[in-house]
């Protein structure tokens, strides 16, 4: 790239920086009203640089940079000061336009410029350099959509002609350019200017079609299924058991012959229709390997008529996409081909989060966009959902759709070309390793959804069929290069009071070059970081916003000037509230023993108080048993994962004496079909006697196995743990179930049936 031009001396006397990078709060100074039109220069890449002096003083009529020119275009801003400049940059992310405004000053003094961009910029007024993202390397503009209150700068003017040249790089997410002045910085409605329609919508040429990873890295194949023979590999793939599905007035079958091997290297998931109008579908497969990080291909023809959908994805098995990214897999869908019936030719990426934290209505089609940015502000726990429809000249023929996952970034692609870029800054990472998904996409429409977003049914013409000819996973060779080793730790021990702040200590040591930047994440979300230049390097991280309620699980993130990034091992943080273990008696009476404690009769109390988790109310909102707490029914809780992690219940104790306890929980078979017994693990679960306040000391535990189940059926049927024996002491006590180390969802907590033992003669 060329150095900038030196040219700050010659016009020094005229325009002097007086606050650069001030404070976003500060009121704007000056009077001055930009121009709505612009003299527009492109398409530029990055590597091109910056013009001469003498061009970054005037407006030219053809900009030259090197050996390349272009001629300016005329462009005009909106009403939220934002310049769309795709026409001008092309669609990959680092092309560059130059704009140009030309004005005058009636008075000489302050003038405030405000600067947005989507997602770098370097802007000079008469060829000095007053205000620049491009330093900031990734974190770019930070904030998006890009507004014109993102980065103001306070600017000395002399009173005369000036020139202001602005040298955009576009983004993923769009190219926008925001520019504006005083005025339209004491504009409240620029404050609140809407994403553009880009941030929703992608698009990709057939010109730039292509296959394969992206350049810039050299990547090794680790996996991959071709789909070549007859039948499905089942030593790869775990065919998921093929579920009900119903439509009004239609008679619907569930068939497994409608997924199979083609014989010409493609694996066929299709949709029928018998002569008598039954409609056939099939299933979905998950692949026995998983992975966290690499690149990940697959290469398509999508399905096109309405009724369903289809779609390559990745998760865990069983389906979790808990609360702490940290600990449970979430969901990239790489692609879903709705909407439907196809009136565009477009099919969606999305990122979904902890998706426990709250149901969305309506389609989940418009679910993106939820939960997104500003990360490093949230103080709460929340859903993201977050993505883009990619629009394509041609729907019909292959396809190459493709996901890379780093530790701080996802990026989409279609047919080469990049759709689609999430950071750590706009949504939570994690790297928990998932599954890879493909599946036939089958709903029933509620009575009031006329139009669903999948389409009708009745609409559709068959046979409909996704053909999937490869996926692949690879993984970023680095050649021998390491990623910085990390180390993260409590600066004090604990325990630590909600709203105390909490400091970590983190070392980074890099083998190869320097550490660049070291960050502190709290369950997959961003709490803290700093930038470093150093082979070692050390921080304190001092944060009051560790979330309440939960147990935080910390990461601590080092990348290197290569961009090669090491992760910490995890360090388990909970915040103390004071209320933990107390709560009153369910009802106002108390569970006796001898006798059955039924799972839904906890303490009464709320989140915290009864229980420890990470959401509340029922997990089916039909459901009105404690539908303000976690409860799920009278006779079963839902434990583990981001359920409940501990229950207390009020008792009293008959008599001091022996006592037999027999556990009974559910688990429908549904969660454990994909668990291998050579790769099941068995979790604990303990009985505490606590009191007021307290865990209290361990009187039993239970093994659950991870292949464990209790049948079909979800709470019901329950099934025996086995019975243990127990001293007990008489009187009011509170025993406390501790499941935090269960992890498999859809595990319910149902009943402990405690007995005396009769006592010998």
């Amino acid at each position: 790239m060329k150095s900038r031009p030196r040219c700050a001396l010659v016009t020094l006397l005229l325009v002097t920086c007086v606050g650069a990078g001030q404070g976003r709060g500060a009121a704007p100074q000056g009077t001055l009203s930009l121009p709505k039109r612009a003299l527009v220069f492109g398409p530029f890449v990055r590597e091109d640089g910056v013009p001469g002096p003498e061009l970054l003083r005037r407006v030219p009529k053809t900009l030259v940079i090197g050996d390349k020119q272009a001629t300016g275009r005329v462009a005009s801003v909106d009403a939220f000061r934002r310049l769309d400049c795709a026409p001008f940059c092309g669609s990959a992310v680092g092309n560059t336009a130059w704009v140009y405004l030309a004005f005058s000053v009636d008075t000489a003094g302050p003038n405030t410029l405000g600067f947005g961009a989507d997602w770098w910029y370097e802007a000079y007024l008469d060829g000095v350099l007053v205000s620049e993202t491009l330093s900031r390397g990734s974190e770019g503009n930070e904030a998006w959509p890009p507004s014109i209150r993102d980065f103001p700068v306070t600017v000395h003017m002399a009173k005369g002609e000036h020139v202001l040249a602005i040298r955009f790089l576009r983004g993923s997410g769009s190219a926008m350019l925001a520019v504006g002045g005083p005025a339209d910085l004491r504009n409240p409605a620029i404050r609140k200017a809407p994403a553009p329609p880009s941030a929703k919508l992608a698009s990709v040429t057939k010109a730039g079609q292509r296959d394969g990873p992206p350049s810039g890295k050299t990547w090794k194949l680790v996996w991959n299924e071709e789909f070549d023979g007859a039948t499905l590999d089942t030593d790869k793939w775990h065919v998921q058991p093929l579920k009900k599905w119903t439509w009004p007035d239609t008679k619907i079958e569930s068939d497994p012959a409608n997924m199979f091997l083609d014989r010409k290297g493609s694996l066929v998931l299709q949709l029928t229709q018998d002569a008598d109008g039954t409609i056939r579908h099939a299933g979905s497969i998950n692949s026995r390997f998983e992975q966290a990080y690499g690149y990940f291909e697959t290469r398509v023809q999508f399905s096109r008529q309405p009724g369903w959908w289809t779609a390559v994805w990745m998760a865990g098995y069983p389906y979790d996409c808990g609360v702490d990214t940290f600990v449970h897999a979430q969901e990239f869908d790489i692609f879903e081909d709705f909407y439907k019936p196809k009136k565009t030719n477009d099919v969606s990426h999305c990122y979904h989060c902890s998706v426990k934290l709250a149901r969305l209505p309506g389609d989940q089609g418009n679910a993106k966009g939820v939960g997104e940015g500003r990360i490093l502000d949230s103080k709460a726990l929340g859903r993201t959902s977050s993505g883009r429809r990619v629009v394509m000249e041609d729907y019909a023929g292959w396809h190459t759709v493709g996901f890379q996952w780093t530790p701080l970034e996802h990026v989409f692609y279609v047919d080469g070309q990049e759709t689609l870029r999430q950071t750590y800054r706009d949504v939570p990472v994690t790297n928990v390793p998932q599954k890879i998904w493909i599946s036939s996409c089958l709903r029933t429409p509620k009575a009031e959804q006329k139009r669903p977003f999948y389409g009708r049914l009745e609409e559709a013409t068959f046979p409909d069929r996704l053909v999937v000819d490869y996926v692949r996973v690879y993984e970023h060779d680095t050649g021998g290069r390491t990623p910085p080793q990390v180390t993260v730790a409590l600066a004090q021990p604990g325990p630590f009071k909600e709203g105390v702040p909490v400091s970590f200590k983190v070392t980074a040591t890099s083998a190869d070059t320097k550490v660049d930047s070291l960050m502190l994440f709290s369950m997959g979300r961003i709490r803290a970081e700093k930038a470093v230049s150093a082979a070692r390097a050390e921080m304190t991280f001092t944060v009051s916003s560790l979330f309440p309620m939960v147990t935080n699980t910390i990461v601590a993130m080092a990348r290197d000037e290569t961009g090669l990034v090491g992760l910490s091992a995890p360090v388990r943080v909970e915040l103390i509230t004071g209320r933990e273990y107390t709560g009153t008696a369910w009802q106002g009476k108390a569970q006796q023993i001898p006798g059955r404690i039924l799972g839904g009769c906890y303490d009464e109390g709320g989140n915290g108080v009864a229980f420890r988790s990470d959401e509340t109310g029922p997990s089916d909102a039909r459901l009105t048993h404690r539908k303000d707490e976690l409860g799920d029914t009278p006779e079963a809780v839902g434990v583990g994962g981001s359920r409940a992690q501990w229950i207390t219940y009020e008792v009293d104790v008959a008599e001091t004496g022996d006592y037999e306890a027999e556990l009974f929980m559910n688990r429908c078979d549904h969660y454990t079909k994909g668990v291998e017994a050579k790769t099941a693990r068995r979790e604990p679960v303990h009985l505490n006697l606590g009191r007021s306040g307290s865990a209290g000391s361990a009187l039993l535990t239970w093994q659950l196995p991870t292949s464990w189940d209790s049948g079909y059926g979800w709470r019901r049927p329950t099934k025996s743990l086995g019975t243990q024996r127990v001293r007990l002491p008489a009187g009011r006590h509170k025993l406390v179930l501790v499941c935090d180390e269960v992890t498999v969802p859809g595990t319910f907590f149902c009943m402990l049936d405690v007995r005396a033992v009769a006592k010998s003669r």
